[in-house]
């Protein structure tokens, strides 16, 4: 479980986005979504990163499951600026992947046993890592256009 809880923290620290200047809009955005990202970033904070039995495993990733579902759809809710529409609910809809894939991960886990945990946790690490990287673009997408 400790690559995971590594690619949990990686993943969320990449979520807040930067400090912009300008437009109060832009800034009340920007203030919205890095609170949401931050209590997830917290959130994950508290999750135990040892393994332990596959039931332990899987109770751990359907709290990460959760903490992925709810923090999409506070993204959904928050209204974004016109020019990063788009990429604000690619954002959201980007979280709510990995949360299904999380939530998807805890059903092998508990369906597969100790036997299975190790291949699906570094499936799961491997997309998060992937879907980490896009999210990463889209923030820095966010941040240029918010920039501008």
């Amino acid at each position: 479980m400790t690559r995971l809880a590594v690619a949990v923290a990686a993943l969320v620290a990449v979520l807040a986005l930067g400090a912009c200047g300008g437009e109060d809009e832009n800034s009340a955005y920007t203030e919205q979504v890095t609170d949401v990202t931050t209590r997830l970033v917290e959130g994950a904070s508290t999750l135990t990163p040892e393994g332990g039995s596959p039931k332990q495993i899987a109770a751990n990733l359907d709290l990460v499951a959760d903490r992925y579902a709810a923090a999409a759809a506070e993204l959904a809710t928050i209204p974004a600026p016109d020019e990063v529409a788009a990429l604000h609910a690619q954002l959201a809809a980007d979280l709510t992947k990995l949360g299904d894939q999380t939530a998807s991960a805890a059903k092998e886990v508990r369906a597969g046993g100790a036997a299975d945990a190790v291949g699906v946790i570094g499936r799961l690490t491997k997309e998060a890592e992937r879907v980490g990287a896009e999210i990463e673009a889209t923030i820095a997408q966010i941040n240029a256009e918010l920039a501008d």
